[in-house]
């Protein structure tokens, strides 16, 4: 599958960097496990936590879409919850 010999190849301190140049994060980075993109958790100095994923280059852009569609609304469940008193 030539999904896999194209994994992007970057450290957490480039993670880091790349949060902070297009997010406007600032957090420490740690890899996160994975199969054909890389993941990383960011951490900020208060705790608040993010992940950070960066896509293979080879992969569909339907696929990334879905995944992204499917983030938002996991995070509208959580706020949903959070909003009414329920701990996710």
């Amino acid at each position: 599958m030539r999904l896999l010999e194209t994994v992007p190849s970057f450290d957490a301190e480039s993670a880091a960097a790349i949060a902070a140049e297009h997010f406007g994060l600032r957090a420490g980075a740690r890899q996160l496990p994975s199969e054909r993109d890389q993941n990383f958790l960011l951490t900020k100095n208060d705790g608040e936590k993010f992940v950070l994923k960066i896509a293979n280059a080879l992969e569909d852009p339907a696929l990334l879409d879905a995944q992204n569609r499917l983030e938002a609304s996991w995070q509208r469940h959580l706020r949903s919850l959070t909003r009414h008193g329920q701990k996710p």
